[in-house]
């Protein structure tokens, strides 16, 4: 996959008249099952990487067994810790769902109520033995890794005096 030589701004979108309005189907091409992780070129890793200057790592995921218990019904992953032999062990989690704890959500997770999903993909290519489309594989399959920034912006309203209703929607504008 090549990148395109321009990105088409939010309000040339979409690139085609039959695609869902503000839509980035194809822009990537009309099978691309990844999105805007395309922009993550090895010289954009390499240039985010330059950037480092303290080295600090810290996670952005929540601890696997939460929310105990897990919303909307779904099932509890279990872990267990298999011996094989002297000094060998395996750790197998079943019934992992990604809808769990630190959420990964691919491509297929929710489609556009009429155009379907990402690229224009049916349920039956979703549900198709071997060759299921827009799943989080194909990110796992090309990995991430880039720049980012992250906002705790609990925080710094509380620095700031500023009252936000939690659970409502708060626009945060740049400024």
């Amino acid at each position: 996959m090549s990148l395109p030589e321009r990105l088409p701004a939010f309000d040339e979108l979409p690139i085609k008249p039959d695609y869902p309005p503000r839509s980035a189907w194809g822009v990537f091409g009309d099978d691309d099952q990844i999105g805007t992780l395309n922009l993550l070129t090895p010289e954009r890793v390499a240039a985010a990487a330059r950037l480092i200057e303290d080295g600090q790592v810290f996670s952005l995921n929540w601890e696997m067994e939460l929310p105990n218990p897990p919303l909307f019904n779904r099932a509890a992953f279990r872990h267990t810790i298999k011996r094989r032999r002297q000094n060998v062990f395996d750790d197998v989690y079943d019934n992992f769902n990604t809808q769990i704890s630190s959420q990964w959500d691919g491509l297929r997770h929710n489609g556009h109520r009429r155009y379907g999903f990402y690229n224009g993909v049916t349920e039956e290519q979703i549900m198709g033995e071997g060759d299921a489309r827009n799943g989080i594989e194909h990110w796992a399959r090309s990995g991430i890794a880039g720049r980012g920034v992250l906002i705790d912006f609990p925080r710094f309203a509380a620095a700031h005096g500023i009252a936000f209703p939690l659970g409502a929607r708060y626009g945060i504008t740049t400024a």
